[in-house]
């Protein structure tokens, strides 16, 4: 038992070395289970299925796993039907991976063609193990990306640059370049009756999970959004492709509820000021303007 305890924790610890996508991993807890795996997003879509089939299914009952004393995490054991094959039911193993932030994944076990015995959770412990490692380091990655970027957004809105060329060149890293027109849009969320974005210890903090995830529907709409987020609101440079002040505002309306209708927790009450066209050489004004737009 030690001996097979320490070939499944070398298999996970060598691809770990490699710098793995979650993947990979995936792919090496198959590998050694026997089971398709399927990774679900913080709102329980599918990011990744070893086996494209079992990726897209309906839940049809829910238990929660006795707790053993090999578990370290918490199972839940659900009956589900393909959307392919909507006869055929099975059981999933289902683990919250944690993360950094509550920006969390789960792992699904697909137990298809046979049930986990012991054997079997000792190496997806180790899976889930190894999951959090990988997404905590992209947290982290992130994060100092992110910080980066923040800084030259802020210079840019401040114009604390020497130089044009300074500037420009400050702008290309975020794909900004002097030629092409912008708009700065300025967004603040109020509150949500249901699951606030308002952090409850401080009111005038926004959610920085939910605003994250807010975000990535919003580059699922425009592809060269670049976004700032600080205590209270969010800030968005966004090319304007030549449309008209009234053109830009409704395309940008249509967008935006569309995106907070794909929201789970959507904000009741926002305010959102939108500039007028502007390059980056006056980005420091126009922020300004659809920043008192909201006020």
């Amino acid at each position: 038992l030690l001996d097979y305890y320490h070939d499944i924790h070398y298999k996970f610890l060598s691809i770990a070395l490699e710098q793995p996508n979650l993947s990979d991993i995936a792919l090496v807890l198959e590998d050694l289970i026997h089971c398709p795996i399927t990774l679900l997003n913080y709102n329980k879509k599918c990011i990744f299925s070893t086996q494209e089939v079992y990726a897209n299914f309906t839940v049809l009952d829910s238990m929660l796993v006795k707790k053993e004393s090999y578990m370290n995490y918490t199972y839940i054991r659900q009956t589900v039907s393909l959307a392919s094959k909507k006869q055929q039911l099975f059981t999933q193993l289902v683990v919250k991976i944690p993360n950094i932030g509550n920006d969390f994944h789960y792992l699904v076990i697909n137990e298809v063609e046979k049930k986990l015995n012991d054997l079997d959770f000792m190496a997806i412990e180790n899976a889930v193990s190894f999951f959090q490692m990988e997404l905590i380091k992209k947290f982290a990655i992130s994060e100092v990306q992110q910080n980066f970027r923040n800084d030259i957004i802020d210079d840019l809105m401040s114009n604390k640059f020497s130089t044009k060329e300074n500037m420009y060149e400050a702008a290309e890293v975020l794909n900004l370049l002097p030629n092409r027109k912008y708009r700065v849009v300025v967004v603040q969320f109020v509150n949500s009756l249901e699951k606030p974005w308002i952090n409850t210890k401080e009111p005038n903090v926004i959610d920085k999970q939910q605003t994250k995830r807010f975000i990535k529907m919003c580059q699922n709409y425009w592809h060269d959004l670049v976004y700032r987020i600080r205590s209270n609101r969010i800030i968005l440079i966004m090319n304007t492709n030549h449309e008209s002040d009234e053109d830009f505002k409704q395309n940008f309306q249509k967008d935006f509820l569309s995106i907070l209708e794909k929201m789970e927790s959507r904000p009741t009450i926002y305010r959102v000021g939108i500039s007028n066209e502007t390059t980056i050489d006056e980005f420091n004004t126009y922020s300004v303007q659809s920043l008192k737009i909201i006020q």
